[in-house]
């Protein structure tokens, strides 16, 4: 019965005494040392304690893993163990103790013992399209992984390119091509080696629009497109003036789904890009717009 009311006496002090940030007397000091599985913490205090609550804290310095009442000794020393841990290898944690009749926290940071192996591959890999032009790709962390590379390649057993390095769990590949199928790679990384995930796939999303741009007679430019399920109209968009900047030229639609700019100038760069529009209660609503095209004049 004292056990558990000394317990409950030590959790309620301790989570009053969370909020108290003072930095302690310079004749007090603490130190821990431990493995995975024992934490052992020593430290010296001053002659108004007469007992100390030690807590241990998980690698993020915020978790509350286990907490401790310690007696202080005549040569105002004490000391505490916690067993029966679970924590990862070579890892930093905190400790912090205090007056167990209030006062400020003595905190102390220390690493376990151990060698860290190398991670595990991540699991839980999927890859999403993002956009037209981006997948993202996500996770599930692994173990003692310090960092994630994602590779990308546009065949399975193909060459694999790395796409970016990231700490979290996820990474959007960006300025890929549009209607078209990506593998991707995870590797965890740590000190020690790494280890990689399986490939999946994802297809980015297709264009609004497809359309090509070829040079026609003389100095004109025809516009080809394939038709869009439901759509009223089209919308093209071009420099008309090499170098100027992109404004809509022609709005409407054909029989054969062919446009001409005329007039180009020999030697010069154009470019252009589309977009469709479909009609909803009376008003227009357009899509957006595709990637540019561009097209130099012969």
């Amino acid at each position: 019965m004292k056990k558990i009311i000394c317990l409950a006496i030590t959790i309620i002090f301790t989570v009053s005494m969370l909020g108290t940030g003072a930095a302690a007397g310079s004749s007090e000091s603490v130190s821990a040392s431990g493995t995975t599985g024992t934490v052992t913490v020593k430290g010296t205090v001053s002659e108004s304690y007469l007992a100390v609550v030690v807590v241990l804290y998980d690698n993020d310095g915020k978790t509350m893993l286990r907490t401790q009442s310690a007696a202080v000794n005549n040569d105002r020393t004490f000391s505490a163990e916690f067993d029966k841990l679970a924590l990862k290898a070579g890892a930093e944690y905190t400790v912090k103790a205090a007056n167990y009749n209030g006062g400020s926290w003595i905190t102390k940071k220390f690493t376990t013992a151990g060698t860290v192996g190398k991670p595990a591959a991540p699991t839980k890999v999927k890859a999403k399209a993002a956009g037209r032009y981006s997948v993202k790709v996500t996770w599930k962390k692994s173990a003692g992984a310090t960092s994630y590379k994602v590779y990308k390649a546009t065949k399975k057993k193909g060459k694999y390119k790395l796409a970016g390095t990231v700490k979290g769990s996820s990474k959007t590949v960006k300025k890929l091509k549009a209607n078209k199928k990506y593998w991707f790679k995870v590797r965890a990384v740590n000190k020690t080696g790494h280890a990689t995930s399986k490939a999946v796939t994802a297809k980015t999303k297709k264009e609004p629009v497809s359309f090509t741009v070829k040079n026609s007679w003389g100095t004109d430019v025809k516009v080809h497109w394939k038709t869009v399920k439901g759509a009223k109209g089209y919308q093209i968009a071009n420099n008309d003036t090499a170098g100027k900047k992109m404004k809509t030229y022609w709005t409407g639609k054909t029989f054969n789904n062919t446009y001409t700019s005329v007039n180009k100038t020999r030697n010069k760069t154009y470019k252009f890009k589309m977009r469709y529009y479909k009609v909803k209660n009376g008003k227009r609503d357009y899509s957006s717009w595709t990637k540019v095209k561009s097209i130099k004049v012969r």
